[in-house]
């Protein structure tokens, strides 16, 4: 039994992971949650970070467990633990860089469909506002 202890860490992460989830910050904070000036910069960049990182570090518990399945097979209990504990460090390190990247890509279409939407009505507006012109007192 205590040379399988270390099996625990794929589903204790995967545990973490639900808790995290289910505790997800609804509101910017400096205490909790996917935290850069990024997801800082507005309510929807916040909730897509938030959202994007937890599926993120759900990835990364599931690649552990399927690691550790693997590799207590193929190495042993003792390296198994070493090497999943590197796997799920890297993974989890990973995890912000392609959270900002992710966030990024996100905001730069929210912007352009914002953009463009704000253009279209401009020129409607700028259409249809003739008549008042002539209108003003």
């Amino acid at each position: 039994m205590g040379r399988y202890m270390h099996a625990i860490l794929g589903p204790l992460l995967l545990l973490l992971t639900l808790m995290f989830y289910a505790g997800l910050p609804a509101e910017i904070n400096n205490t909790s949650g996917f935290r850069t000036e990024l997801s800082k910069s507005s309510q929807e960049a916040w909730d897509e970070a938030q959202i994007h990182s937890i599926k993120r570090m759900f990835m990364a518990a599931i690649l552990t467990c399927l690691y550790q399945i693997v590799s207590i097979i193929t190495m042993g209990p003792k390296n198994s633990f070493i090497t999943s504990l590197i796997v799920f460090v890297f993974l989890i390190i990973a995890l912000g860089p392609l959270t900002q990247h992710h966030l990024r890509i996100y905001l730069d279409k929210q912007e352009k469909t914002t953009r463009g939407a704000t253009l279209i009505w401009m020129k409607y507006f700028e259409e249809n506002n003739k008549y008042t012109d002539t209108m003003s007192v």
